[in-house]
C-alpha cells in the first residue's frame, strides 16, 4: 500500500471512528482530521470535500458487503431463494459497527 492509500485509509478509519462515536451530524472536516492525526490540509489534499469523504466511506461499505457477498454466495447452493440468503448473511457478517455506521 503507497503512503498516499495508506493516508487515505487510516483517514476514512477515522471518518467512521467519528460517526461511531459522536453521531453523523458530528462529522465534519475539523473532527476528523482530528480522529485521523492529519491536518486540515492533508485531509483535504485526499477528499477536497465532505461529500467526496462520504462517497469513499459509501464506497468502502459496499466493497466490504459485496465481498462478504461474494464468500456466502459460493457456500449456497442453487435456489430461488439464494440471492436473498446470501444478502442477509452479508449483511449480519459485517458485524455491528459496520451495519451502525451504514445506518448513521
Amino acid at each position: 500500500m503507497s503512503p498516499k492509500s495508506s493516508a487515505r485509509e487510516r483517514i476514512i478509519d477515522a471518518a467512521e471512528q467519528v460517526v461511531l462515536k459522536e453521531g453523523a451530524s458530528h462529522m465534519t472536516m475539523d473532527a476528523v482530521a482530528a480522529k485521523a492525526g492529519v491536518s486540515k490540509g492533508g485531509l483535504i489534499y485526499h477528499f477536497p470535500g465532505l461529500r467526496d469523504l462520504l462517497l469513499a466511506m459509501l464506497q468502502r461499505f459496499i466493497d466490504r458487503v459485496e465481498t462478504r457477498m461474494a464468500e456466502a454466495r459460493a457456500k449456497l447452493p442453487e435456489s430461488p431463494a439464494r440471492e436473498i440468503k446470501t444478502y442477509v448473511l452479508a449483511w449480519f457478517t459485517l458485524g455491528s459497527e459496520y451495519r451502525r455506521t451504514a445506518s448513521a
